[in-house]
């Protein structure tokens, strides 16, 4: 439509600055207008000319957020209206702005991220050891903090609308953290905001369908992609982590294994060091990673040239999980792992109950390797020396 601004003239003068020790990204912008977002502070409904991202400690405890966030506004001279919002990312490596234009539509995102409370909308936040370990993990690594999206349009917007762009907004989101490799779609305390010009007419339609909602995915994707990647991306997780979101346990392999081989007290732990030695181990975490994700396409039916009907007794599917099942099996002990495959039936975990070809496969070319390694390390520190 031909209401609203330039949207040159709506681009916000963003800065780092810092107060109380930390850092605080600050967006200007050009005049006062509506902002509708999940913001600590001044959050809904709200006319404003200024936004701002401050950046809190990693282990943040605070009674009164909202509180906390206006003794910063204050701090920093910004207007009484100034919409706030928290993370624990460190903000000055990760804030970042796009401005993308689609089909005469323009908008414009300015974003924080880091995966400290990671969690996958909807699920319960079980298995908390584990999501803890890893949320550890990333901190360490200063991947900590939330997900913070403000967007800008330069037309102004219907409610309906601002709600439209803002699924927009959420699934670009989502789609950034996929193209990652996250399983996740967000943290626990993610914030967004959705900022549009005073006036009319106003858009009625802002979906992921319409130019405007096109452009702000595109610029919310790309943003946030850029501050994970800012961040690195070597602790999401591990195969480990990736074998505990489809139901397999370290300690359920480590006990069948051990069951299997009779392994004592000291061959377990030596199974265990291994497996941990597997995580930096870029061709195997690989090959997991391709089982796993080969299951999901077939459960969902997209896997391309084997119908719905036909999985998982499919020729191809069968004889590609056993390819899988021998190159995990050398990646884990080399050719004799391939060789104990082929010779023996006795290398499967005996809990596998649910799982398709392609894990199955990937288990049993686990469990292969692992039982090789073990059997020739035993027996090079029993020999004679």
């Amino acid at each position: 439509m031909d209401g609203g601004v330039n949207i040159v003239n709506i681009v916000p003068d963003c800065e780092i600055l810092s107060y109380g020790g930390h850092d605080v990204a600050v967006i200007r912008l050009k005049e006062k207008m509506e902002v509708l977002s999940s913001a600590v502070l001044n959050g809904g409904e709200r006319l404003s000319r200024c936004l701002f991202i401050m950046e809190v400690s990693k282990n943040y405890n605070c009674e009164d957020p909202a509180g906390h966030a206006e003794s910063v506004r204050i701090g920093l001279g910004l207007p009484p209206d100034a919409v706030g919002f928290m993370t624990a990312a460190e903000v000055r490596y990760v804030f970042n702005t796009k401005l993308t234009e689609f089909s005469g539509a323009s908008a414009f995102a300015a974003v924080t991220a880091g995966l400290s409370n990671q969690v996958v909308a909807g699920e319960l936040l079980e298995d908390w050891e584990r999501r803890s370990k890893l949320s550890r993990q990333r901190s360490e690594a200063l991947h900590a903090g939330t997900i913070n999206i403000i967007g800008i349009s330069p037309i102004p917007m219907t409610q309906a609308a601002k709600v439209n762009i803002v699924i927009a907004m959420t699934e670009a989101k989502t789609a950034a953290l996929g193209s990652l490799g996250y399983r996740e779609t967000g943290t626990t305390s993610d914030a967004i905001a959705i900022v549009s010009p005073i006036g009319s007419p106003r858009e009625r339609y802002a979906g992921t369908g319409t130019p405007i909602g096109i452009a702000m995915a595109r610029s919310v994707r790309e943003c946030v992609r850029t501050a994970l990647i800012r961040r690195g991306d070597d602790s999401h997780g591990t195969y480990v982590d990736m074998l505990a979101e489809e139901g397999v346990g370290v300690g359920d392999i480590i006990h069948n294994i051990s069951m299997e081989l009779e392994l004592d007290d000291e061959g377990k732990e030596k199974l265990s060091d291994m497996m941990e030695s597997l995580k930096s181990n870029a061709r195997f975490s690989l090959l997991i990673q391709c089982a796993i994700t080969a299951e999901n396409l077939g459960k969902k039916g997209l896997l391309f040239g084997v119908e719905v009907s036909d999985y998982p007794t499919n020729a191809e599917v069968e004889r590609i999980a056993g390819d899988l099942s021998e190159n995990i099996a050398e990646a884990v002990s080399g050719q004799i792992g391939i060789n104990l495959l082929r010779q023996s039936n006795r290398c499967d975990l005996r809990t596998m109950d649910g799982v398709g070809p392609f894990l199955r496969g990937a288990l049993t070319g686990l469990a292969a390797g692992f039982a090789v390694s073990i059997a020739t390390q035993l027996s090079s520190e029993e020999a004679p020396k």
